[in-house]
């Protein structure tokens, strides 16, 4: 595995390299917040990230993004031994609202 690994939590992976790799859905995480954005700043930001050996990123679709939600825990709604840093802001999908195309779905683990 690139990076190596650091510590296991469940079905999540902490990597030496600042990312968090699923185990059961195989998505590879950024481990890091970065601080709230808008939606149109937050797709940029993926584009251009290089992290853990990927070039590749992209903001994620809004059921990949509840797939790390954590129903038993509250503010924040993650497992925060992993997401250390998650904050109760919004966090954006890459799935647009159905109601207004400009705007995405998200978020927030509170």
């Amino acid at each position: 595995m690139r990076g190596g690994q650091c510590r296991s939590f469940d079905n999540l992976i902490i990597r030496v390299d600042g990312t968090v790799k699923d185990k059961k859905t195989g998505l590879i995480w950024q481990q890091e917040t970065i601080g709230p954005m808008s939606w149109k700043d937050a797709l940029l930001y993926c584009q251009n990230l290089s992290l853990g050996g990927f070039h590749d990123w992209r903001l994620p679709n809004i059921k990949e993004l509840s797939s790390i939600v954590n129903l038993n825990r509250v503010n924040p709604a993650i497992d925060n031994n992993v997401f250390n840093d998650t904050m109760s802001f919004f966090y954006w999908s890459s799935t647009s609202s159905a109601y207004n195309t400009g705007c995405a779905l998200g978020v927030y683990f509170n």
